[in-house]
């Protein structure tokens, strides 16, 4: 699903700097679920819901903070706007933990695999870093 007023997974993807195949990856996911999740959503202007995510998480990657803050941004609104639970966010680790055949137990490098708890935890340093650019951007004017 694509709407012309928001940037797409793939335009995400290339505003970062230099990413890996893993990182392409949690893009991808993290996108396809937020927008997913924003299915049908509407803003009081009418735009798209989806439109907020995905611009937080453009601005994110051309700002060229780590993969998982990017991700973070995406999916911030999931849990507090979208009706997603973090037991849904719980079963997509569990169900990814299945298909790929790996198991909390077993190590795994970071780029390779994010559990999405740790993406909700990146939430706030997202929201933070955000924040934080926003002032000063503010101070520089």
């Amino acid at each position: 699903m694509t709407h012309p007023s928001y940037p797409t997974a793939e335009e995400i993807i290339k505003l970062m700097k230099e990413p890996s195949k893993a990182d392409r990856e949690l893009i991808q996911k993290a996108y396809a679920f937020a927008e997913k999740a924003h299915e049908g959503q509407k803003r009081y202007s009418g735009e798209p819901y989806f439109n907020h995510v995905a611009h937080v998480g453009a601005n994110l990657a051309g700002i060229h903070v780590d993969t998982a803050t990017v991700a973070a941004g995406i999916l911030h609104d999931t849990l507090e706007d979208a009706g997603v639970t973090a037991e849904t966010i719980a079963t997509e680790e569990e169900k990814e933990a299945e298909a790929t055949g790996t198991t909390g137990g077993e190590e795994v490098t970071e780029k390779s695999t994010l559990s999405w708890w740790i993406i909700i935890v990146v939430v706030l340093v997202a929201i933070a870093a955000v924040v934080t650019w926003m002032i000063i951007q503010k101070k520089r004017r």
